[in-house]
């Protein structure tokens, strides 16, 4: 009896210690890890704000491969979310609650059966060797007495997961080639000569040959008109699904004119657009398009009517194709 009395007192002065001990231990923990990524921030930005990308990089998914994850919300940034099961990390969900280009990104972290909501965020800053990236985790409210503890463990756990995400983030970062240079900028009042007409995209060359030949003919009969830029084309209408486009053939021009025909002379106004720049062929300059499509999003944008593209090169003039510089040009408002 006096075994069990002493064992019971044991058994109490471990209890009472257990909730004191947790009165002095944090009720918020924080910790974090960086590293230095050789690639724009626009391309490890692209990373961390698709959950669809966290596949290539994420630790979590590498240590569990049998992990189900689904996707939700948006395809990326705000409200988009990732919930996973798994049997190693238990279950959970993220979900973007901030999103700013090309700087930070904020995660609203939950676990199922866990500790209470916490944020994880994505800190890039540029540096002279590339981006700094800044993964950091942060839970406000550890409850007492359990979660506390929980605290204290924590970081020793989250460590190798930290620096393992980092790394492997670093890879896939840099195995990937640099984006386009895409910015916001403005487009000058420019006066044009221009023929409106449509076809499907496998008559694009010889419909576009045919019109720059009518504008041609057009500048020939208008001694007054000088060229003023290089060549244009506007396009009002582009339907994957038909495969078909309604643009414009366009050339800047300096001095006056009337129209004639389908040739219209006209002032294109001074306009606020997001500009992209492409060299190579014009028919591999689809990336360049999905690119600026994903950077209106980014910030917010709103799109207006029409895309342009500016023909720098003239490839009368340059054999090469790597070097054809072709400009282009999305109208916001």
């Amino acid at each position: 009896m006096k075994a069990l009395k002493i064992l019971g007192i044991i058994v109490l002065l471990l209890v009472v210690l257990f909730f004191v001990v947790s009165l002095f231990l944090p009720s918020t923990l924080h910790m974090e890890d960086s590293i230095v990524i050789n690639k724009p921030a626009s391309l490890v930005f692209k990373q961390v704000n698709n959950y669809k990308n966290w596949e290539q990089w994420s630790p979590w998914r590498e240590s569990d491969p049998a992990m189900v994850i689904t996707y939700e919300g948006a395809d990326f940034g705000v409200n988009s979310s990732y919930s996973w099961k798994s049997k190693v990390h238990g279950n959970g969900k993220l979900t973007i609650t901030q999103s700013i280009p090309y700087t930070k990104v904020s995660n609203e972290l939950v676990f199922i059966d866990g500790p209470a909501a916490s944020q994880s965020d994505f800190l890039l800053e540029e540096v002279p060797e590339g981006t700094r990236v800044t993964w950091r985790l942060d839970i406000p409210h550890l409850t007492y007495p359990v979660e506390r503890y929980f605290g204290v463990m924590m970081p020793g756990m989250m460590k190798k997961f930290f620096k393992t995400g980092l790394e492997n983030l670093k890879k896939v970062s840099e195995s990937k080639p640099n984006p386009p240079e895409i910015s916001v900028t403005t487009f000058p009042e420019t006066t044009i000569i221009s023929i409106t007409d449509s076809c499907n995209w496998d008559g694009f060359g010889p419909k576009m040959g045919e019109m720059f030949g009518e504008l041609m003919t057009y500048m020939g009969k208008n001694k007054t008109l000088q060229h003023a830029g290089p060549a244009m084309t506007m396009y009002s209408k582009w339907d994957e699904a038909a495969r078909f486009a309604i643009f414009d053939a366009a050339v800047p021009v300096s001095g006056e004119a009337k129209s004639a025909g389908r040739v219209v002379y006209r002032t294109l106004p001074f306009m606020k657009v997001v500009k992209g720049t492409h060299f190579g062929r014009y028919e591999d300059i689809g990336p360049l398009y999905a690119a600026m499509d994903e950077y209106i999003k980014e910030f917010g944008l709103t799109e207006g009517c029409c895309p342009m593209e500016i023909y720098v090169t003239d490839p009368m003039l340059e054999p090469d194709t790597l070097k054809w510089q072709t400009d282009v040009y999305f109208v916001i408002q």
